[in-house]
């Protein structure tokens, strides 16, 4: 990957490494660059709360980010709803937040999850295939969905 591209990447997001909240919601991040994003995340070690709503990231770019996300211990919040993720992308994610000590919302399609919560916001839909996937591979990873 090129230095340079990254750069370019990071000064086109106004990604800066001390924020604490980073909002790239529907500006159009592909895959090929959530590849360049990801590593600009992953130092971003103040980060609490990540907002990729509504941008083109399928399965393929959210296995960078997945990398990304298990360098930030300080993580409580992901948005990546509106993103055509399937079972297999939330299978990356999971996997990245293994014990999630401090992760305490998901949100991604039609699945909200607060993880400090007693009831999971399901904005009025029924649960897919997908989407309960994505709750037991949480689960199986040590997520405790009950605070």
């Amino acid at each position: 990957m090129d230095v340079a591209q990254i750069v370019r990447m990071q000064r086109r997001h106004k990604l800066r490494l001390d924020a604490t909240e980073c909002r790239l919601n529907e500006v159009g991040i592909t895959d090929g660059e959530m590849g360049l994003v990801a590593p600009v995340i992953a130092r971003m070690v103040q980060l609490r709360v990540l907002k990729l709503r509504g941008n083109q990231i399928s399965d393929v770019g959210v296995a960078p980010l997945a990398r990304a996300l298990a360098a930030l211990k300080g993580l409580t919040s992901v948005d990546l709803s509106g993103n055509p993720i399937t079972h297999v992308g939330m299978q990356h994610l999971a996997s990245s937040l293994v014990g999630c000590a401090t992760v305490q919302h998901i949100s991604m399609n039609r699945v909200q999850l607060d993880l400090h919560a007693t009831e999971w916001k399901l904005n009025n839909r029924q649960l897919t295939d997908a989407d309960v996937a994505w709750i037991v591979l949480l689960l199986s990873h040590g997520c405790n969905l009950q605070g």
